[in-house]
């Protein structure tokens, strides 16, 4: 039984690297997009391919609800069809445009400032709790401000008062 699972997935590997390189050569000969988008009712998948500056889409729905196996085990069964039912589709003038590759890195801290700034449930309570502590130093700055105010003053009375008992004389 071990070695069943092992020789598949050993063939397995051996598939993936294979259909990896035929990706990546179907890439640069035949450009191709698959998106997934949620039109407010269903799960909607559009295959787009170009060729010879012509455009051809088809669209398919997968229902209310749709998890991410469900999604692959689809494209594994119904991929070849969905890629002939495009081929056979009424083309549209235009092209699929490349999005533009940039820096790995750059791209990651944009993405990790995206977070950052749309925050989840824990963001908030972290700014809460920042904000709480900027009030409390803002208060507590104060108090200290007014403090000095005090002493200074209390210190001042002090000097008058024993500038006055020495002009007396006493």
């Amino acid at each position: 039984m071990l070695s069943v699972a092992l020789a598949l997935s050993l063939t397995r590997a051996k598939e993936s690297s294979v259909v990896r390189s035929a990706l990546a050569y179907l890439e640069t000969t035949l450009p191709a997009q698959f998106t997934l988008f949620h039109d407010g009712q269903f799960w909607c998948g559009v295959y787009e391919t170009s060729s010879n500056n012509q455009l051809r889409a088809v669209r398919v729905v997968f229902g209310p609800e749709s998890n991410n196996a469900e999604l692959y085990e689809w494209l594994l069964v119904n991929g070849s069809s969905l890629v002939k039912r495009a081929h056979h589709s009424a083309p549209i003038p235009g092209t699929i445009e490349k999005p533009q590759r940039g820096n790995p890195k750059r791209l990651q801290r944009k993405v990790n400032k995206e977070q950052r700034k749309t925050s989840g449930v824990s963001s908030k309570a972290q700014e809460a709790t920042k904000l709480n502590f900027e009030l409390a130093n803002a208060n507590k700055k104060e108090a200290s401000r007014i403090a000095r105010r005090e002493e200074a003053q209390r210190k001042f009375q002090i000097r008058a008062t024993k500038k006055k008992a020495k002009h007396k004389g006493k």
